[in-house]
C-alpha cells in the first residue's frame, strides 16, 4: 500500500504522486479506498485506481543505480524516459 504524498510508477500515467486516497461507491456497491494519482510531467492528467484489486501495475520508483543502466537503453517508453529524468533530476 502506499501513502498520501508518496511518488511512485504508474503503467497509465508513468510518474506520479498519491495525491489522496479516497472512499468512492461505484455502482452502489460498498465504497471502495481509491488513488489519486497525479501525474508529475502533466499536472492535467489524474487518475483514480483501486488501493485493492488493480490491474494497472504500481510500483516504487527505480533506483538511481537502476536508472543510470536504463539511460542508454533503447526501446523504452516515454513514461520510463521520464521516470529516469525524474530519478536521476533528485539525486
Amino acid at each position: 500500500m502506499y501513502d498520501k504524498n508518496d511518488v511512485i510508477y504508474s503503467d497509465g500515467i508513468g510518474v506520479c504522486k498519491v495525491a489522496d486516497i479516497v472512499n468512492l461507491t461505484v455502482n452502489k456497491k460498498p465504497p471502495m479506498q481509491y488513488y489519486l494519482l497525479s501525474s508529475v510531467f502533466n499536472k492535467k492528467r489524474t487518475s483514480y485506481i483501486p488501493v485493492n484489486g488493480h490491474q494497472v501495475m504500481l510500483r516504487r520508483l527505480i533506483t538511481a543505480d537502476e536508472a543510470n543502466e536504463k539511460a542508454f537503453m533503447e526501446n523504452i517508453t516515454e513514461n520510463e524516459k521520464n521516470e529516469i529524468k525524474y530519478v536521476l533530476g533528485r539525486i
